[in-house]
């Protein structure tokens, strides 16, 4: 669900239209505020042109997928 999350909120951000309500979903779904979603969006994103044996979309999925990963294991 926190993928799911961070995705969308990356692309109600991009389009310009982040609704209020956006924000106690991200914090209830991921535990980060819209920004910190936005930035771990920007900063695990990969360039959607590159390639390799893995879709560069599935590559941006695992990295985001690891930062939740590594929050519950530092908890």
């Amino acid at each position: 669900m926190a993928l799911g999350a961070v995705f969308a909120v990356k692309a109600r951000d991009h389009a310009g239209f982040v609704p209020e309500h956006t924000a106690a979903a991200t914090a209830a779904l991921t535990g980060l505020s819209v920004a910190d979603a936005v930035a771990l969006a920007d900063d695990t994103a990969v360039d959607p042109y590159g390639s390799g044996p893995v879709p560069q979309y599935e590559v941006w999925r695992r990295r985001i997928h690891a930062r939740f990963a590594a929050d519950r294991v530092g908890r």
